[in-house]
């Protein structure tokens, strides 16, 4: 169903969530990590969201930078619809999410709970959307 992006932030556990067009335009100043490819209000062709993590320059994009690279490796198989493969991903990554008090949920908690369900009950036709 249609979002809009503002409002997938806590869906997803996140602060702040940019669209791909967003993106585009600053990705060489800022490390993002891919949340998801949703039908955005307004939009007829699927977006891709991401989650603005840091900016390239500051201190923590180490601590961040392992994080990204598990968690969009686990996005890599679950876009091709091998959720067992992308549920291991998804785990490890987990364990390196930061704590927000804040915020009830993580995209890493997100997809694990979409992975179990999508293995339990596997779709028929699987577009990753």
């Amino acid at each position: 169903f249609p979002v809009t992006i503002e409002a997938a932030g806590k869906q997803y556990g996140v602060d702040t969530i940019i669209s791909e067009f967003s993106y585009n335009m600053v990705k060489d100043l800022i490390l993002v990590r891919e949340l998801d490819c949703v039908r955005v209000v307004g939009k007829m062709k699927p977006v891709v969201i991401y989650e603005l993590v840091s900016k390239n320059e500051e201190n923590d994009r180490n601590q961040y930078k392992q994080l990204v690279d598990t968690f969009n490796e686990g996005i890599k198989y679950y876009k091709e619809g091998n959720f067992q493969e992308a549920l291991e991903f998804f785990k490890k990554s987990e364990g390196m999410e930061i704590k927000k008090v804040y915020l009830k949920t993580n995209p890493s908690k997100v997809y694990i709970k979409r992975c179990i369900k999508l293995l339990d009950t596997p779709p028929e036709k699987w577009e990753g959307i």
